[in-house]
């Protein structure tokens, strides 16, 4: 028997079955996609047959730049996949992205995120998705306010002194993964999660598993939801994982005698099932990761790099350190006894370093999705978001408009200083911690994680930054251009570290 001829005709009775059966997917799929009405923002021609605007995901930046430049308003439609997406630009697309009632928030990000199963299209899970993010907030604000803020406050800063007092008298940082790791134990703290929190292997174990179901989302999930490709299993693997955590958390509370606090004891308390539990955990702690240690990794970048304003966020902390200290206490033992009070309001000059680094950094994509049931009208424009389709806008447009912020690219915190805050004078200028119907429910607590890592940091160590081999750079790097979440350095860094000098 002729091995090689065998092998050809059975290839050739596979592969023509296969590429017919692909054909009518294709043909299928491309019957799926609902055409957009006549007074939505004009369509763009670019675009794959089955796969849409890949320039989305792979170019988001220039994407969204030759999209309003193309268009009549500003405002652009495109399909991925089988979904319809509405760009929103300019301040009537922003007014109408960050004020509608009708656009809702938490499933706009669930489909482009790549976290949404197929059911999606179903009329009914809309209303389930939107209860449950209605249940979230409810929980959120009720555990996570001044009181609970107040409570863990001796334990953040006590877990920061720790990490620091590890880290040694001298060394390099890679702030970008060890403020990360910081982050997330610090706000397992917040939710009351402490046994993740206080120890090592769980909480590697828990911060292993988060990214492993972050690593899993792609174009692909987003395109083809439906598909079980290797991403999805590992991200189904690395949840079953996270609930087994948490199901045991929880039966060990329940047979301990022990009083426990926090929002996880809230929530088991209250009756709520393992899976409503870990996805209270997993949306938190997505909302801490995404930013917050990012953002602080610039602030000490630039600090390191800016000697003013390492003087001026460091002598407004050693001005704390002296009116609320004692002849003989080191600056951990005042910083332990601030109060929240203090902690919020007496460190101006570190506020407005943080919140340039979050203009210049905070530039990518926020989401919605028209679950309305009919279409939304587009403020001052005769033009609708359509019924279902999602809406993206890119906050790259505002955080680096020479018109808003003169010389946009340069790092100022002078713009933030109370005196000429440049964001007050436009609306919806200023969008890293989100605005008006869904601004942040966690911005109090990203801001006391970030000013408790800096004062720690800049009371205690002078800094220098590095590159990935450790040697001196004078200039912060260049940040990421993807405009899908807040960037990083487009190389790696390292902040060297040594005990501060007093002189």
């Amino acid at each position: 028997m002729d091995v090689d001829h065998v092998a050809q005709t059975w290839s050739v009775s596979i592969y023509y079955p296969l590429l017919i059966t692909g054909l009518v997917l294709l043909f299928w799929f491309q019957q799926k996609r609902i055409p957009f009405p006549q007074d939505a923002p004009q369509v763009l021609k670019e675009g794959y047959p089955l796969l849409g605007a890949l320039r989305f995901f792979t170019d988001r930046g220039n994407f969204f730049h030759d999209s309003v430049a193309a268009t009549r308003t500003g405002n652009f439609g495109f399909y991925v996949g089988c979904h319809q997406l509405i760009g929103l630009a300019g301040h009537p697309g922003r007014k109408t992205f960050f004020e509608s009632k009708l656009l809702d928030l938490t499933t706009g990000y669930r489909v482009l995120l790549g976290t949404e199963p197929p059911s999606i299209s179903k009329r009914g899970h809309y209303d389930e998705i939107i209860s449950y993010a209605a249940k979230f907030r409810r929980n959120f604000i009720r555990t996570m306010g001044t009181e609970s803020l107040s409570d863990h406050l001796p334990l953040n800063i006590e877990l920061v002194h720790e990490t620091f007092r590890e880290a040694g008298s001298d060394g390099l940082m890679d702030v970008f993964h060890d403020f990360d790791v910081l982050v997330h134990r610090l706000t397992m703290q917040n939710l009351g999660v402490y046994e993740i929190a206080d120890s090592q292997e769980l909480y590697q174990r828990t911060y292993n598993a988060y990214y492993q179901i972050e690593s899993a989302k792609s174009a692909t999930r987003v395109i083809f939801p439906w598909l079980p490709t290797p991403a999805f299993i590992t991200q189904i693997t690395a949840g079953a994982k996270l609930y087994q955590t948490f199901s045991r958390i929880i039966r060990q509370r329940a047979a301990s005698e022990k009083p426990q606090g926090g929002a996880l004891q809230y929530l088991i308390d209250s009756g709520a099932n393992t899976s409503d539990i870990l996805h209270f955990v997993l949306n938190a702690i997505f909302a801490s990761q995404l930013n917050t240690p990012i953002v602080v990794s610039w602030v000490v970048i630039y600090l390191a790099t800016q000697p003013y304003w390492m003087k001026m966020v460091r002598a407004e902390i050693d001005a704390a350190l002296a009116k609320h200290g004692s002849p003989g206490e080191t600056p951990v033992d005042v910083l332990k006894r601030l109060k929240l009070q203090q902690w919020e309001s007496e460190f101006p000059c570190f506020n407005a370093c943080m919140h340039e680094s979050m203009r210049l950094h905070v530039t990518g994509s926020a989401y919605r999705m028209n679950t309305s049931g009919g279409d939304v009208p587009i403020t001052g424009t005769k033009e609708v978001v359509p019924r279902d389709a999602l809406v993206f806008y890119l906050l790259k447009e505002v955080h680096l408009d020479p018109e808003i912020y003169p010389e946009p690219d340069k790092w100022d915190p002078r713009r933030f200083l109370s005196e000429n805050d440049q964001s007050k004078d436009t609306p919806y200028s200023f969008l890293a911690w989100g605005d008006g119907r869904h601004p942040c429910l966690g911005t109090r607590i990203a801001k006391l994680q970030m000013v408790i890592i800096v004062a720690h940091l800049v009371s205690t160590f002078d800094l220098q930054l590095c590159d990935a081999a450790g040697r001196p750079k004078d200039d912060p790097p260049a940040a990421e251009q993807k405009y899908h979440v807040t960037s990083k350095p487009i190389v790696g860094v390292r902040v060297k570290y040594c005990r501060r000098s007093l002189d």
